[in-house]
């Protein structure tokens, strides 16, 4: 949740009372910064860029790009970098509709939870799949909770 209000989220942990209760409150030691985060998203910028739609025109070299939560919300330049790097590389990329992998859930011990997140995550790569894309992501512990 802190990476889609990034405004909010950061002016609370700058926040002198509302950063320490914070610390205090999830054991981080009271002298860790913690870092802020990015203004614009990478689903944000992806959407801006018209890579959650399908182009019209079939390529050959097609991609279906999964980034994880991480690179979403926290490290975006991340998944840009991909996206430029494939792109300069001649393949079509689109970024479907997604959720978390499931990890930090299954992590955590909340089973429903994760198999929602699988089911939806299944179902929109699915269709990638079925339009005759490739599945990459650039995390590596997404990539094997997509596998497994």
């Amino acid at each position: 949740w802190c990476g889609m209000f990034p405004q909010l989220t950061n002016s609370l942990f700058q926040h002198k009372l509302t950063g320490e209760l914070f610390k205090s409150a999830t054991g981080i030691h009271p002298e860790r910064r913690i870092p802020e985060f990015p203004q614009e998203n990478f689903p944000q910028w992806a959407k801006k860029h018209r890579l959650n739609t399908q182009p019209k025109k079939q390529p050959n070299r097609k991609i279906a790009y999964f980034a994880g939560c991480t690179a979403n919300y926290l490290f975006p330049d991340v998944p840009k970098a991909v996206v430029d790097v494939l792109r300069h590389n001649g393949f079509e990329v689109y970024y479907p509709e997604q959720k978390c992998c499931g990890m930090p859930t299954l992590l955590e011990g909340d089973r429903k939870l994760t198999m929602e997140f699988v089911r939806f995550n299944l179902e929109h790569l699915a269709e990638a799949v079925e339009s005759g894309y490739d599945i990459v992501c650039s995390c590596p512990t997404c990539g094997f909770m997509l596998r497994k």
